[in-house]
């Protein structure tokens, strides 16, 4: 295979996401870049997802599809994912989320340029069901300037994210330590392999459903995000300085406190805006 034009594994992990699935891998068929496979691995989908997928794997036969006979959860389903992906590049998009068409030309062009970059991600757009955009939630785009934020929040937009598979092995994947935060838990853990970087427009449509973060999950969210910033700074190097400390503990201390109505207003204004 030509060096710039290397396969790229599509992994879409589903789970009852029939309203929408459809959707999210026709805009993978219809990337402009298309040496690909789509792994697509269902978690025992009760909901008639399957029917769905079946139907899509005749029309295109880059489709792998397969199906766990018991429900694994997510950390086990995307591991499960990863382990069966061939390509190069692992790019990541969830059952209901939307890719734009120039998405994975965009990644590939970014990852083939530098050797060194093992994960790239790009801005998305924040949308309701219907795929309408809210709001587009950017991200800092050079390896320095993500690292210098990492402490604070996570600044590579998982969904929209493309991984360098040799180095992704490599840490042993998403930890079933974590309930919740997997993501922002192996994006710091790859950091010893290799350099950040994202593209500077809006790869995906992020669908937000109806269902509001509860508070308890919005609190879980924030303890093992500060975990895991912690961890970032003691186990692999990431700077911190006083500032950054200040913010970390006033933000644990608002977890605790705030009440839940407070906490969801916050997850979903703040956080869209605070890396823009």
């Amino acid at each position: 295979m030509q060096k710039n034009n290397p396969l790229v594994s599509v992994l879409i992990a589903t789970y009852n996401s029939v309203d929408f699935v459809e959707d999210t891998v026709r805009s993978i068929m219809n990337q402009t870049y298309t040496n690909i496979e789509i792994v697509i691995v269902d978690d025992a989908s009760t909901d008639g997802t399957m029917k769905v997928l079946e139907k899509l794997s005749k029309e295109d036969k880059r489709i792998k599809l397969s199906q766990n006979k018991k429900n694994l959860g997510i950390t086990g389903n995307m591991n499960n994912g990863i382990l069966k992906c061939t390509g190069k590049y692992v790019a990541i998009l969830d059952g209901d989320d939307w890719a734009y068409p120039y998405r994975l030309e965009e990644q590939v062009k970014l990852m083939e340029k530098d050797e060194e970059v093992v994960l790239c991600s790009g801005y998305m757009d924040i949308c309701d069901e219907d795929l309408n955009v809210q709001t587009t939630r950017k991200y800092p785009l050079k390896d320095t300037e993500i690292r210098k934020v990492m402490v604070k929040y996570n600044p590579i937009s998982h969904p929209s994210s493309m991984w360098r598979k040799d180095s992704l092995l490599k840490t042993d994947l998403y930890s079933k330590n974590f309930p919740i935060c997997r993501d922002y838990d192996l994006i710091v853990r790859i950091s010893e392999f290799g350099k950040y970087e994202n593209v500077p427009k809006s790869l995906i449509k992020y669908r937000v459903r109806k269902e509001s973060e509860t508070g308890k999950r919005i609190r879980q969210t924030q303890l093992y995000s500060f975990y895991i910033q912690m961890k970032a700074v003691f186990e692999y190097g990431f700077k911190f300085t006083f500032t950054d400390g200040v913010f970390l503990i006033l933000r644990l201390i608002a977890t605790v406190i705030l009440p839940p109505s407070f906490q969801r207003f916050i997850a979903n204004n703040f956080s869209a805006l605070k890396s823009s």
